[in-house]
């Protein structure tokens, strides 16, 4: 559509791979025929009164679409889109001319769904274009769309990407913590962004101290599957007393040891057994396998409960660098005799403490100090 009369092009960020983003896309359709099109059900019932909800989940029936099907948008199917263009995992374009309006004698409209990769991400693009033949004057007409279809589109477009977005999100954080098949073993490594704002807070001041570029933050958590079952190991503020609810194995003090009386200063070591890590699903590059070694994966819920719990954000056990979260995984990998050389941050990454924790490593198991040094 070289000449369109109106065009909006969206995009939205899906934590998740394009993989699991495509399946949505592929079921669209007006959602009594097919999966709908995940745009809130208000807006629905009260712009074009439809009052069958948008799928939750994908619906393997809906998962054959090619090049020529149809794709109805009526309970009918009077109106539809063609597949025009299919990319798996990549591209998908939807054209129909099957959308009558008011005072114009034909509407041709355009649908592109672009997934790109962008940092372990991905990015959603969506444009619309549509193209008519009005029965006005064609700059009065423009004007009218820009208005009409501007309006409409903030809240449909906008809804319809937060929809795909939220599904595709759920459920690739429910994928990431099922069961896993029997006898399956692995070590998986997650760098999770930090974006709290004292964290861009000690970034910046340390930077600046250090006359160095500021970097992204990130903390680490460890997935380990054992004989079918996966373990979520990270270190977490404690929430409340139920803590063999969570896998809590050790707890440790934040800031003084004095402090650690009080469960506002309080840090737990978890290796919960089918538990989950809050923020995994804005994990960046996916998970890094490090190992499928089941003898490797026990050895790393074995040592969890040996891990040491010095106080947390400050350098008690004088490694050069004071404890955190990443502390506990670096110790862990290199105790275990997993593989620390080349494993860093996503580019232009840091993750403070990490060295803290493999110098402790070396001290009990005088491991060789050719392991990689983080930023």
């Amino acid at each position: 559509m070289p000449d369109p009369m109106w065009q909006a092009t969206r995009a939205i960020t899906v934590r998740a791979r394009r993989e699991d983003v495509w399946p949505w896309l592929v079921q669209m359709g007006f959602p009594t025929r097919r999966a709908g099109w995940y745009t809130p059900f208000w807006f629905d019932k009260l712009a074009f009164g439809i009052r069958a909800r948008s799928a939750e989940t994908i619906i393997p029936g809906l998962q054959g679409l090619a090049v020529g099907d149809r794709v109805p948008d009526s309970d009918s199917g009077a109106s539809f889109f063609t597949v025009a263009r299919l990319e798996p995992a990549r591209a998908l374009v939807l054209f129909s001319a099957t959308h009558p309006l008011p005072a114009y004698t034909e509407v041709r409209f355009s649908w592109a769904f672009v997934l790109d990769d962008v940092d372990g991400a991905t990015r959603l693009v969506m444009r619309a274009r549509t193209a008519c033949t009005p029965v006005w004057p064609r700059a009065v007409v423009r004007a009218l769309m820009l208005v009409g279809f501007g309006a409409g589109d903030v809240v449909q477009a906008g809804g319809m990407l937060l929809g795909i977005r939220q599904r595709a999100e759920r459920r690739s954080a429910a994928l990431a913590t099922a069961p896993a098949p029997p006898h399956e073993a692995a070590v998986d490594l997650h760098w999770i962004p930090l974006v709290r704002f004292n964290g861009g807070v000690y970034e910046a001041l340390a930077a600046a101290l250090a006359r160095r570029p500021r970097y992204d933050l990130y903390h680490a958590a460890l997935i380990v599957t054992s004989d079918g079952q996966r373990h979520a190991i990270e270190i977490a503020p404690s929430p409340d007393a139920d803590e063999p609810g969570r896998g809590v194995v050790a707890t440790g003090a934040v800031g003084t040891r004095a402090a650690g009386r009080l469960r506002l200063f309080r840090y737990e070591v978890r290796c919960w057994r089918g538990g989950l890590v809050p923020d995994l699903v804005e994990a960046v590059g996916g998970p890094r396998r490090l190992s499928a070694d089941p003898l490797l994966a026990r050895r790393v819920l074995e040592l969890v409960r040996a891990a040491p719990t010095p106080v947390w954000g400050r350098d008690e056990l004088g490694a050069g660098e004071a404890w955190n979260s990443n502390s506990l995984i670096a110790w862990l990998l290199l105790s275990a005799d997993l593989p620390a050389d080349g494993v860093q941050p996503p580019p232009g990454g840091r993750a403070p403490g990490w060295n803290a924790g493999l110098e402790t490593a070396r001290r009990v198991s005088g491991a060789s100090p050719r392991h990689a040094r983080y930023r």
